[in-house]
């Protein structure tokens, strides 16, 4: 928590020009807590300053769907698929909030995917609890 006091600080220091940076590692901070309402505020203000702050969104939707909250976990990783290109930690996350949402088209993607950028994911995958 005191690493979150110093990211705030620079974060709210006028001459500080990257206030996005100060406050996503401060959201990344805290979610290791996890205090995920106060990582949410964190993420939320950094992607005041930048919109498209695609680690910001993306911590976001994990935030989200370890919150269970799978709708709002979508909205944040398809604004980060908008902005950046897929990794297999997104392509996991798509796959399990899909799964979570019983979408199975969108599940077949995102395991189609993992298959072609990351061969043997899909069988991690297999294995893994799901909500």
């Amino acid at each position: 928590r005191l690493s979150e006091k110093h990211f705030l600080q620079a974060a709210g220091n006028a001459f500080y020009q990257t206030p996005e940076l100060a406050l996503l590692n401060a959201g990344r901070c805290i979610a290791k807590v996890p205090d995920y309402a106060r990582a949410e505020q964190h993420l939320r203000q950094a992607l005041r300053f930048a919109p498209d702050a695609s680690e910001a969104l993306f911590l976001l939707a994990s935030i989200k769907y370890d919150m269970q909250e799978y709708m709002s976990a979508r909205g944040f990783l398809q604004r980060y698929e908008a902005v950046a290109s897929p990794n297999r930690s997104s392509l996991v996350l798509g796959y399990r909030i899909e799964t979570a949402l019983n979408n199975d088209d969108e599940v077949e993607r995102y395991a189609r995917q993992l298959e072609s950028l990351y061969p043997g994911s899909t069988e991690i995958l297999k294995n893994q609890e799901t909500p």
